[in-house]
């Protein structure tokens, strides 16, 4: 019928028709991962700063917000800076889409603007039960990692080349049990260990620069490019000796003096700081106790990590 009509009533005919197909191709097309993990991280953010933690935790993957006590590392290292980031504001600045997730690149600022950038975060977001959820970068890098247990450790490890002997998680296990009754605190939860191929693997599962060990003290989380790294053990046991809720660390020579003359460094022993620290005193004697306090790597990395746990050590021994 539309052949016979003239060119000019095709054209009124075709030109509402076509809109119409293409409006409806349009409305059709589902939203692209990145759109839908904006939108899961902007209902995420809006229902923390409303107070509702019960709605936020619909935004995250259920394996970690039941595993965690704190779900969202970046969230909460704001907290530590004490910056209540419920009264800052966001900018998504760069999204990127991977194999099995997406990455949003998230800079926070205040209201004001006057301080600039506080931090900029890297958001993780994969897809459950058909929707995009929140996710910390450990679970998504090591998803296939291999696992065993212990009495107080749960050990991850990538291969079977770095499976741990019984013997090692019975060493790992007798730290442990020292360690609390050193410090004196009640702390039952096991520990989850993971270790990597390399400095840049420890970074990436944290989100942050490369490094040889690092741990999340609140729940219990260590990576090492080491099979056994006691200086992290002790971070994370020594976090509870603070009443647990006020997401406080103890005061920075405190925090790092206890990790160093219980659990000693990644390849430096807790004798050979005290050591390092003996001679250093013996040689200088413009060691100020409130200089140290305040800023111990003043006075170099090893000399630092070796005063304050001499200090510490003589902290304990006038208990």
């Amino acid at each position: 019928m539309l052949a016979v009509l003239s060119p000019k009533i095709r054209k009124r005919v075709y030109l509402p028709f076509i809109s119409l197909v293409l409006g409806w191709l349009c409305c059709a097309h589902p939203p692209s991962d990145i759109e839908r993990a904006k939108e899961c991280f902007e209902g995420y953010i809006t229902a923390l700063q409303q107070g509702s933690e019960d709605e936020a935790r619909k935004f995250w993957n259920r394996d970690e917000t039941e595993r965690y006590r704190t779900y969202d590392w970046q969230w909460d290292w704001l907290t530590f800076w004490r910056v209540d980031p419920r009264h800052l504001n966001y900018r998504i600045i760069s999204t990127k889409e991977k194999k099995g997730y997406v990455l949003l690149e998230v800079e926070w600022y205040y209201p004001e603007g006057k301080a600039g950038r506080l931090q900029k975060d890297v958001r993780y977001f994969i897809e459950e039960d058909g929707k995009m959820v929140g996710a910390n970068p450990i679970l998504i890098h090591t998803i296939n990692w291999l696992q065993k247990k212990s009495r107080h450790f749960d050990y991850h490890y990538k291969s079977e080349k770095d499976e741990p002997t019984d013997p090692l998680l019975g060493r790992m296990d007798q730290f442990y049990e020292k360690t609390v009754e050193r410090l004196q605190v009640d702390y039952q939860d096991k520990i989850d260990y993971y270790k990597c191929d390399s400095s840049a693997e420890v970074g990436q599962l944290f989100e942050m620069e490369a490094s040889l060990a690092r741990s999340q003290m609140i729940n219990g989380v260590v990576a090492s490019t080491q099979r056994f790294v006691p200086h992290e053990i002790v971070h994370i046991i020594s976090y509870r000796i603070l009443p647990q809720g006020e997401g406080r660390l103890l005061p920075g020579y405190l925090n790092e003096g206890l990790a160093y003359y219980l659990g000693g460094a990644s390849f430096f022993s807790p004798e050979l700081l005290l050591s390092w620290a003996k001679k250093k005193l013996e040689i200088d004697e413009d060691i100020w106790l409130d200089t140290l306090i305040r800023d111990p790597w003043i006075y170099g990395n090893n000399d630092g990590s070796g005063l304050v746990s001499s200090f510490v050590k003589f902290l304990i021994g006038k208990l």
